[in-house]
């Protein structure tokens, strides 16, 4: 796994600060535990911990425990912030830039009709959102919608159902 973990860098450039991780276990042996530390060199960590400000731990999060990453990753001011750079960066190069001479929702227009088809982000994430429950409501086979059916779901039907006071 750990040779995995180093082609994956390798090929990614992506390079993890061993000071700054952790080694979690689980269904092994405290020998088997120490032998593991040993060859990776890394102190032992313990549930539950921090990752991007949400608590991972072995029992299941509610909705308040994971509102940071939500406000951080969808939030519709965080999609137009990393808009505006992208449109930047297409007019001067940079983050910051001039005026672009061309409308952004210009831009976002098919290529058949003469521009560039590229995508609004706010656009893409209510339609990321809309596919999810979609999915949820018509893909009764696939094992993650099973698992939201089972648990939070139950016999309501989506759209009309009370919204559950401890949601995860």
């Amino acid at each position: 796994m750990f040779d995995a973990f180093t082609t994956f860098s390798h090929a990614s450039g992506l390079v993890a600060n061993l000071d700054k991780s952790n080694l979690y276990t689980a269904g092994i042996t405290e020998e088997e535990r120490s032998e593991l530390q040993l060859i990776v060199q890394m102190l032992m960590g313990s549930f539950p911990f921090k990752y991007l400000g949400v608590p991972l731990t072995t029992r299941k999060l509610f909705y308040q425990e994971c509102k940071p990453l939500i406000e951080k990753t969808v939030a519709r001011k965080v999609l137009k912030e990393i808009q505006s750079i992208c449109r930047n960066y297409l007019w001067s190069g940079k983050s910051e830039g001039r005026k672009a001479p061309v409308a952004w929702d210009n831009l976002c227009l098919k290529k058949s009709c003469g521009v560039w088809n590229l995508k609004d982000l706010v656009t893409w994430n209510k339609a990321a959102v809309a596919k999810h429950l979609w999915a949820i409501t018509q893909k009764q086979d696939r094992l993650w919608i099973k698992w939201i059916h089972a648990y939070y779901i139950k016999q309501n039907i989506l759209l009309t159902m009370p919204i559950p006071t401890r949601l995860s």
